[in-house]
C-alpha cells in the first residue's frame, strides 16, 4: 500500500476512505463535477448562502494525492472552525475509537525504558482483553480469558505517539459504516469494550475522591472486574511516580452514550493503586453465589433509566423473588410495554445472589429477553 507523508499528516488509501466516510456522516453530499480526477462534496451551512465545497482526489494513485488531501483537511478545518491538526484527528478516528494513554513525566525530556514500556503495554492489552470478556459475560473475576478477549486485542491497533510528555494511542476499529447501517441502532461490541473501560476508570477516579474502593467493586457490572483492576495496576506499577492520563476520542460513526460523551481526562496515580488493589482482592476472593444460564420469568415491578447506560428492569420471579438486570434500549422499551400491559417477561442469564436471605438477585449477561405475548428480541 502506498503511503504519503505530509508533515504532520500521513495519507494512504485508508485515509481516503476515512475522509469520505467523515463527509457522509456529517451531512456532506457528493455532487457532479466535470473533472473526474476529483470527488467533490457540498454542504449547506446557512439557508440562502452558497454551499461549502470540498474536493478530494478520486483515487489514491494520483500524483497530487497528498497535496489534494492536505487541501481538503485545511478546507474542512475552516468550515468547522478548528485547526488542521484537530480536523485530521477527527477524520482519522471516523472508523475507530482512539484511546490516549499519556504518561505525565515531570519533564518533557523524560522517556520510559524499553522494559517498563513493554510491561505498561501488556497491562493495556490485558485491559482490553478482559473488557471484551466482560462484554460477552459479566463476572467479577475470570480464571482464564475467553477467546473473544484475545481477538479484541488483535483487532486493536497501535497508532503514532503524540506530542506532550509521552503518549500512546490505541485505535479500536469499529464495523464499517455499511455494517453499522445494517445492524440498525445496536451498539457494536467494539464500542462496548471502550465504554466499559471508560466507565471503569471513572469509578477509579470516584474511589480516589471518596476514598472508598467500593466505588470500583460495586460497579463491576458496568466497569472494571478483578482482572481489569489488575491490568490497570500493572500499568501504574511500572511508573509509580508518574500519573497516567486517560482520554478517548469517540468515532463519529457511533454516537457515545450520554454519560460518557463529554469525558474529561481521567488521571490515575499512586493513590489510585491502593483502591485498585482493594477492589481487585475483593472481586477475586469474594466470589458471589452464581447460577449460570438460568431462565427466569415474572412480571416487571420497577423500571429505572435515569442513567442511560444502566436501563434497569426488576421483576418478581417465581422461586427467587426480586431479580434486577440491565437491558439495551430496544429491549428496555419492550419491558416498559410489558409493565404497562401487565404481561410477564422471560430472560436468560447468570443469577447472582445480592442478599443473604436470597430475596434479592441480579441477572448478569442477560440475553434472549422476551415478553410472554410472543415478542422476542436478542440482547
Amino acid at each position: 500500500m502506498t503511503q504519503y507523508t505530509f508533515d504532520p499528516f500521513y495519507f494512504d488509501e485508508q485515509s481516503l476512505r476515512f475522509i469520505t466516510d467523515y463527509l457522509r456522516a456529517t451531512g456532506w453530499t457528493r455532487i457532479k463535477y466535470q473533472n473526474r480526477r476529483l470527488a467533490v462534496y457540498a454542504k449547506e451551512l446557512q439557508a440562502g448562502d452558497p454551499p461549502a465545497i470540498v474536493a478530494l482526489p478520486a483515487r489514491s494513485t494520483y500524483s497530487d494525492f497528498a497535496t489534494r488531501m492536505v487541501e481538503a483537511v485545511q478546507r474542512l478545518a475552516e468550515v468547522e472552525e478548528t485547526s488542521p491538526g484537530d480536523m485530521y484527528q477527527r477524520i482519522q478516528s471516523v472508523g475507530q475509537d482512539s484511546i490516549r494513554l499519556r504518561l505525565l513525566f515531570p519533564s518533557e525530556q523524560a522517556v520510559p525504558s524499553l522494559e517498563a514500556t513493554a510491561s505498561f503495554l501488556q497491562g493495556a492489552r490485558d485491559l482490553f482483553v478482559y473488557a471484551a470478556c466482560m462484554v460477552q459475560e459479566v463476572r467479577p473475576y475470570f480464571t482464564q480469558p475467553f477467546r473473544v478477549g484475545r481477538e479484541q486485542a488483535e483487532r486493536c491497533l497501535f497508532d503514532h505517539t503524540f506530542h506532550g510528555s509521552f503518549g500512546f494511542t490505541i485505535k479500536s476499529p469499529l464495523p464499517s459504516v455499511e455494517q453499522l447501517h445494517l445492524s440498525g441502532s445496536k451498539v457494536p461490541d467494539e464500542r462496548k469494550v471502550v465504554e466499559r473501560i471508560t466507565r471503569g476508570l471513572m469509578t477509579v477516579r470516584a474511589a480516589r475522591e471518596k476514598q472508598q474502593s467500593e466505588e470500583i467493586s460495586k460497579h463491576f457490572e458496568i466497569g472494571l472486574n478483578g482482572n481489569m483492576c489488575k491490568a490497570v495496576l500493572e500499568m501504574l506499577e511500572e511508573f509509580p511516580d508518574t500519573p497516567i492520563e486517560y482520554s478517548v476520542r469517540w468515532s463519529i460513526s457511533v454516537p457515545p452514550a450520554r454519560d460518557i460523551e463529554r469525558l474529561t481526562p481521567v488521571v490515575l496515580d499512586k493513590e489510585a493503586s491502593y483502591y485498585l488493589h482493594e477492589a481487585a482482592r475483593y472481586l477475586e476472593t469474594t466470589q458471589p453465589d452464581l447460577e449460570y444460564d438460568k431462565t427466569i420469568e415474572g412480571r416487571v415491578i420497577s423500571l429505572d433509566a435515569e442513567n442511560p447506560s444502566e436501563r434497569q428492569v426488576t421483576v418478581r420471579a417465581s422461586g427467587y423473588g426480586k431479580v434486577s438486570f440491565l437491558l439495551e434500549a430496544e429491549d428496555y422499551a419492550a419491558a416498559c410495554d410489558a409493565h404497562r400491559d401487565g404481561h410477564p417477561v422471560m430472560v436468560t442469564g447468570n443469577l447472582q445472589r445480592k442478599s443473604q436471605a436470597g430475596e434479592l438477585w441480579t441477572l448478569l449477561s442477560p440475553r434472549a429477553f422476551r415478553v410472554r405475548d410472543g415478542t422476542t428480541t436478542e440482547v
